[in-house]
């Protein structure tokens, strides 16, 4: 009879040390994977901002939002998120057709998803979306225009001002 429950008390246990050791390994494995210090990363960081004019401070603020510094993150599809995004920049695959990184944003290859995760590439085409709304609307608008799209936020009226008050927060955060 005292059998039962310590079985089930262990069982608990080792249950509990295995979803905690996954939840742990999953932030440690996040914080190995980030680049946020990565003299290379920042460097092209630098110079495609510069390529873009677009502040530094506000790639780097981008990067921290997005991806927290993880090249190899990713952002499935959800009700609240239609297309998958990838990489530094979260870039979609309609963002990466844009800029020649997949043929067809409808039916793409393993190796066009692969290269969605290039630091590079990924940066290229992140901060290239962005320089097309940067400076024409109001910085705020721009930031958002980044999450939502321009079109989105013209014709449908699309928002996310929180998401433009964090991107903020970190760019002030860098130095604004």
């Amino acid at each position: 009879m005292i059998l039962k429950p310590v079985l089930r008390t262990a069982l608990w246990l080792t249950v509990f040390l295995a979803l905690s050791w996954l939840v742990l390994g999953r932030w440690l494995l996040s914080k190995m994977r980030s680049v946020e210090n990565d003299q290379a990363t920042l460097d092209m960081l630098a110079g495609l901002c510069d390529q873009y004019g677009i502040p530094f401070n506000l790639g780097k603020a981008f990067i921290a939002h997005e991806s927290g510094w993880d090249p190899r993150a990713y952002n499935p599809p959800s009700p609240s998120n239609a297309l998958a995004s990838y990489g530094l920049m979260q870039i979609t695959l309609m963002v990466g057709q844009d800029f020649g990184l997949v043929a067809d944003w409808r039916n793409p290859t393993d190796a066009e998803i692969e290269g969605l995760y290039d630091e590079y590439q990924n940066m290229r085409a992140g901060l290239g979306n962005f320089a097309k709304v940067y400076g024409r609307y109001p910085l705020e608008v721009a930031v958002e225009m980044y999450n939502v799209g321009e079109t989105g936020y013209n014709d449908y009226g699309w928002r996310n001002a929180a998401y433009a008050a964090d991107v903020l927060a970190w760019f002030q955060k860098y130095g604004g």
